[in-house]
């Protein structure tokens, strides 16, 4: 049952984010600028009128719903820390700051330093 669960969480992720590649792709937004939150609120919101919409209706509705995710852009956001971002730099800081003596092959003896 906890398999079935995951499965559908990851149905539901990969579905909105297809849903917001299209957006991207109709409306020529930047694909990280946009809020998968906002994207997952809005079709939510448009779920039950695309339920009980006609075909003609239906298409109409899926336009303004690309629309509307489009347009949910994510602000800036000051203070934001991005953990790759940030686990990169702290990485090469801590390559370039190593002094040469403390190497881990020297710390073990495995090379000597004469």
């Amino acid at each position: 049952m906890v398999r079935k669960e995951l499965w559908m969480h990851f149905l539901a992720y990969n579905w909105i984010r297809v849903r917001m590649a299209q957006a991207v792709s109709r409306h020529n937004a930047a694909p990280r600028a946009l809020s998968f939150t906002a994207a997952r609120n809005h079709i939510h919101n448009f779920a039950e009128a695309l339920r009980y919409s006609d075909d003609l209706e239906q298409s109409r509705i899926e336009r303004e719903l690309l629309r509307a995710i489009a347009a949910s852009v994510v602000g800036h956001r000051p203070g934001r820390k991005e953990p790759r971002l940030l686990k990169k730099t702290t990485a090469k800081i801590l390559l370039h700051d190593r002094a040469p003596s403390a190497s881990p092959q020297t710390a073990c003896g495995l090379i000597s330093r004469h």
